[in-house]
């Protein structure tokens, strides 16, 4: 079997690495914060003010971090909250992207060579 057989038996791996990749870099691009609303304890949403959501994906401030090196929580004392979640792909650009799909070849080659060693 070479490397490319071995890569086709893997592609379903290949495929979701990629969808999850593109997802982190598209919701940086445009910008896709993911806000969630909490609700009060009468029942209704206290949407309008920051302080009663949180971004699921990400948000506009940018920071020149690695991810997944990045600070995904900041601190909120202003907000009387500890903490605020800034999102799940925080600060994932093209570099990310490309660093990480190249990741997924070079951990598959290692992967490739240690079975064929054998």
């Amino acid at each position: 079997m070479n490397y490319f057989e071995f890569l086709k038996s893997k592609a379903k791996l290949i495929v979701i690495w990629f969808i999850v990749n593109g997802l982190a870099l598209f919701v940086n691009i445009f910008e896709i914060k993911g806000r969630v609303y909490f609700k009060n304890r009468h029942g209704g949403y206290l949407s309008g003010r920051d302080n009663d959501t949180v971004n699921f994906f990400t948000t506009n401030t940018y920071q020149n971090d690695f991810w997944p090196f990045v600070d995904f929580f900041d601190n909120a004392d202003n907000l009387n909250r500890g903490f605020i979640f800034r999102g799940i792909f925080l600060n994932y650009d093209i570099s990310e992207f490309i660093a990480f799909s190249l990741l997924i070849f070079i951990i598959l080659y290692f992967n490739f060579e240690a079975k064929n060693k054998k």
